[in-house]
């Protein structure tokens, strides 16, 4: 979904970017509120409890899922750090600074934009994978809903965007 959803929007700037994804989020939470069958409609899919299994992700105590939680973001706080510090990362700071001038400095810009996005898709699926394990259910609202979308964000946005630490802090 994010590789299509990149072909189609990272052409787009600034707010136009930031609606284009809002649009696609909230057309994918009426797909799966309308495919029933599939999802489950408004009432969404319950995983079946197999029994406390490391193996399935399932427990019926909340402490097995702390620890996963607190390894998932030392995890995702060192590929961060490591990808700031890489090539790419400097490429991504670059698109983000100004575009034009990363194009003329040979940055390939969209081929970037495509894959800071796949990138961060993966990474969002580990942990929403994490979610539903841990409370056994997932719904449209929770999965494409806007009130969850700015959940997302607002960890980086309030303790500072382009930064390792700042998701963590926020």
């Amino acid at each position: 979904i994010a590789l299509l959803m990149g072909a189609m929007t990272l052409r787009m700037r600034g707010v136009f970017f930031a609606l284009a994804t809002i649009a696609v989020s909230l057309a994918l939470d009426q797909l799966a509120r309308h495919y029933v069958d599939l999802t489950g409609g408004d009432n969404g899919l319950a995983l079946k409890f197999l029994g406390n299994s490391l193996w399935f992700m399932q427990s019926r105590t909340p402490t097995p899922f702390l620890y996963a939680s607190l390894i998932f973001v030392v995890a995702y706080y060192g590929i961060t750090r490591w990808l700031l510090a890489s090539r790419f990362g400097s490429e991504l700071e670059a698109v983000r600074d100004d575009e034009q001038a990363a194009a003329a400095a040979g940055v390939a810009v969209f081929r970037t934009k495509l894959l800071g996005l796949l990138l961060s898709a993966v990474m969002t699926s580990f942990a929403g994978t994490l979610y539903m394990q841990s409370y056994q259910a997932i719904d449209p609202e929770t999965a494409f809903g806007l009130s969850q979308a700015i959940q997302l964000q607002l960890p980086a946005l309030i303790g500072g965007l382009g930064t390792a630490a700042g998701p963590v802090l926020g």
